[in-house]
C-alpha cells in the first residue's frame, strides 16, 4: 500500500481546517445558545449600548444593529461583515437612524428615526456599499410605518397608528405598494388588541409574527408573543413566549434568522440599559405551534 506523502497530509489538514473555520463563522463567531437566552455581544462606542432589532443577510455574512445612548437621544446603525474567513468591524453606517431590516432580496435596508412619527427610511445597496438614506418609496406614504418589512410574497407589513379598521394604539398591518395613494390595513383581532402591538418580526414566508406588547398581560412590563397564520389567511390568537424569554422587565425588537433557528431580541429593566439576547428558537417555535 502506498502511503501519502507528508506534504499531501499537511495540505489535506490545512484544507480541512479551512473548511471547518468557514463552517464555524456565523454570528460573529459567538457560540450559539440552546434553551437559555444569552447576551449577544455587540461592540458600541463609549456611552452607547446595543438595542432594538438586528438584521442579518441571507448568506449570514453581514450583521447590522443599532447603538443608542441611555437617554435615547442619539443612535446609530453599525455593522459587521464576514470575508477572508474572518469577521470584520464593527463599522459605522448611518448616524441618526435605528432599527435596520433587510428586504427579502437583500437590496434594500429599511430603518427609522426615534420620535419621527414612525417614518420609514430606506437605503439601496450600491457598488460601494449603501446609498444615502431617503424616505421609503415602496409605500406611497412613508409616515406611520413602524418596523416596515417585506415578505417573499411581496406583501409589506408595518405597525401603524392610523391603519384602516385599526383597533388599538398601534396595529400590525399590511401596506399596499406604490404607485397609487395606498392604504394601510390593520390585520385586526385577535393579532391586534386595544393596546400597542408595535415592534414585530414577520417570517419571510408569513408563517408567523413575533411581536412585543406591554398591554396583553404576561410576565413583565412588555412581553414577546407569537401569532401563526392560518390556512384561510387569518392570524391565530397570540401566545406568550413564556418566562424563558420574557422577564419582569421589557422584551422588544424581535428578529428571527432565515432558517428560523434563532430568535434575537432586546431586553431591558427600565430602558436606561438594554442588551440584545438570542435563544435557540426552532424547537420553541414548533412547541408553540402545536400547543
Amino acid at each position: 500500500m502506498r502511503r501519502a506523502s507528508p506534504a499531501l497530509l499537511v495540505a489535506a489538514l490545512v484544507s480541512i481546517s479551512a473548511a471547518a473555520q468557514e463552517k464555524l463563522s456565523p454570528y460573529i463567531g459567538q457560540a450559539p445558545p440552546e434553551r437559555a437566552p444569552q447576551v449577544f455581544r455587540l461592540q458600541t462606542h463609549d456611552g452607547y449600548f446595543a438595542s432594538d432589532r438586528i438584521a442579518i443577510s441571507a448568506d449570514g455574512k453581514e450583521l447590522y444593529y443599532t447603538e443608542v445612548t441611555n437617554t435615547w437621544s442619539d443612535y446609530n446603525i453599525r455593522y459587521y461583515t464576514y470575508s477572508d474567513r474572518q469577521w470584520n468591524g464593527p463599522f459605522d453606517l448611518f448616524s441618526g437612524f435605528l432599527g435596520p431590516a433587510l428586504s427579502v432580496d437583500g437590496k434594500t435596508m429599511f430603518f427609522e428615526k426615534y420620535n419621527d412619527s414612525r417614518t420609514c427610511w430606506q437605503s439601496n445597496r450600491i457598488a460601494t456599499g449603501w446609498s444615502t438614506p431617503t424616505l421609503c418609496t415602496d409605500v406611497p406614504n412613508p409616515k406611520d410605518k413602524h418596523y416596515l418589512q417585506d415578505t417573499a410574497s411581496g406583501r409589506i407589513y408595518a405597525s401603524s397608528r392610523g391603519a384602516l379598521d385599526g383597533i388599538g394604539q398601534m396595529d400590525i398591518s399590511t401596506c399596499e405598494k406604490s404607485p397609487g395613494e395606498g392604504v394601510t390595513h390593520s390585520l385586526g383581532r385577535p393579532l391586534n388588541s386595544p393596546g400597542n402591538e408595535g415592534d414585530f418580526y414577520v417570517a419571510r414566508d408569513e408563517a408567523f409574527i413575533v411581536f412585543g406588547s406591554p398591554h396583553r398581560g404576561g410576565v413583565g412590563g412588555g412581553d414577546l408573543f407569537i401569532s401563526f397564520r392560518e390556512s384561510d389567511g387569518s392570524w391565530s390568537a397570540p401566545k406568550n413566549l413564556g418566562p424563558t424569554v420574557n422577564t419582569p422587565g421589557f422584551e422588544f425588537g424581535p428578529y428571527v434568522t432565515y432558517d428560523k433557528r434563532y430568535l434575537f431580541y432586546s431586553r431591558s429593566a427600565d430602558f436606561t440599559r438594554v442588551d440584545i439576547y438570542w435563544i435557540r428558537f426552532d424547537s420553541l417555535l414548533e412547541t408553540l405551534r402545536g400547543s
